[in-house]
């Protein structure tokens, strides 16, 4: 028989008359046992079942709040959806995320790091490429790049020939250029000059045709900047947008050549990157300043072509929840082993997820810790119409971890 507290469980052996027989605990006479019997029946009286307590989900590994990073807040406060947050925060720890990062109105309400160092950078892999998108836009703003109808050719004369004249920067940024790909990039980190190696690389569809997520056409992005800025895209983009935002804890993977890995190379630490999804939500501004141009933060977080909708200018673009066919509620970058830096302007929200490589970077772990859900997850937190939006209860849920 089960007994709710060790009190009811004597009791119930007292009633037996056996308890002179039980092994731990022993009175020695009947006498005895009898005289306890009142005495635990008052002991029973104060059993009570006690109610599961909900399990603690934390929201800051430390209770010290960060004076060089946004100010912090209460999730009510901001209109976050508590169960949601609940929810997301448990997720992030169930699929080994490294860090975690909610910002609603400029104020965070989670950042959790999973007791992994803050202050180490991890490698945003595929997220890379919207940050160089965002070098695409000043150069093109600063008029090193006359516009993205802009043919390669003009950086790679031996592309002037064939069918490769008609590939143009904005088929690059937009993964139609028909350039020949793998599926994987792992062909192209091997390469000793990835550059040399991608301008090499025969047509295998009509530029400007069809969709084709390509790592060997952004590979090109580097070359491009060099030639056109004069300078390596990433001193360029230390020198137009990194410095400005403070942002100085950083590294590029390079090849043996020396060139940046644009498409998936760079490595930031969690703040630094949720400090560069602030400023694509503030249209490019950053403390006053217009470091990236609103129109090109308007141009590349929008549908690049109305048959690709789910994609800008090396941007991902998230539906609704409601209407997964309707204008993108949202936009950001992903990549391998569910890097995310995800971004809803109308609900003025920013979340970043990373994950470091633990088993290999092999397709294993990018399938059970690449945290698919994040994007809708991250919605619910704001959405109205999420479940349990009404749930106060889950507020309990949340408490501070001090290291």
């Amino acid at each position: 028989m089960n007994h709710p507290c060790y009190a009811q469980y004597v009791f119930y052996r007292l009633t037996q008359g056996d308890m002179v027989k039980d092994k731990e605990i022993t009175w020695g006479t009947i006498k005895a046992q009898r005289l306890l019997f009142l005495a635990l029946a008052f002991l029973l009286s104060s059993c009570r079942d006690t109610p599961p307590q909900p399990k603690q989900v934390l929201l800051f590994d430390s209770a010290a709040v960060p004076s060089e990073f946004f100010p912090r807040s209460e999730p009510e406060a901001v209109g976050i959806n508590p169960a949601a947050l609940a929810a997301l925060v448990a997720e992030a720890q169930n699929t080994h995320s490294n860090a975690l990062i909610v910002i609603k109105d400029g104020r965070v309400v989670v950042e959790r790091n999973f007791d992994r160092p803050a202050k180490q950078p991890l490698r945003i892999n595929s997220v890379t490429k919207s940050i160089v998108s965002l070098a695409v836009g000043q150069l093109v703003a600063d008029g090193k790049i006359p516009g993205l109808a802009t043919p390669l050719a003009r950086w790679f004369p031996e592309w002037a020939v064939g069918k490769k004249a008609k590939v143009i920067l904005q088929h690059i940024m937009t993964h139609t250029s028909g350039l020949y790909h793998e599926e994987s990039a792992a062909k192209l980190y091997q390469q000793p000059d990835v550059i040399r190696y991608a301008r090499g690389l025969p047509l295998a569809g009509e530029p400007g045709k069809n969709f084709a997520y390509s790592n060997e056409a952004v590979a090109l992005i580097p070359g491009i900047a060099l030639a056109a800025a004069g300078k390596p895209l990433d001193i360029y983009l230390r020198d137009r947008l990194f410095e400005p935002m403070g942002i100085s804890d950083y590294k590029w993977d390079r090849d043996a050549a020396g060139n940046v890995l644009a498409f998936g190379g760079l490595w930031l630490l969690p703040r630094d990157l949720a400090r560069i999804g602030q400023l694509m939500l503030d249209s490019g501004s950053w403390e006053g300043k217009q470091l990236i141009p609103a129109a090109w933060v308007r141009a590349g977080t929008s549908p690049a072509r109305a048959d690709i909708p789910e994609y800008g200018l090396l941007w991902r673009l998230y539906p609704g929840r409601k209407d997964a066919t309707a204008a993108a509620a949202g936009f950001g970058g992903d990549g391998w082993l569910g890097q995310h830096l995800v971004v809803y302007p109308k609900w003025h929200l920013v979340v970043v997820r990373l994950h470091a490589i633990e088993a290999g970077n092999d397709e294993e772990e990018n399938q059970k810790y690449g945290f698919n859900s994040l994007q809708q997850m991250a919605l619910a937190l704001v959405e109205k119409d999420a479940n349990s939006t009404d749930d106060k209860s889950a507020l309990s849920k949340f408490k501070v971890e001090v290291h």
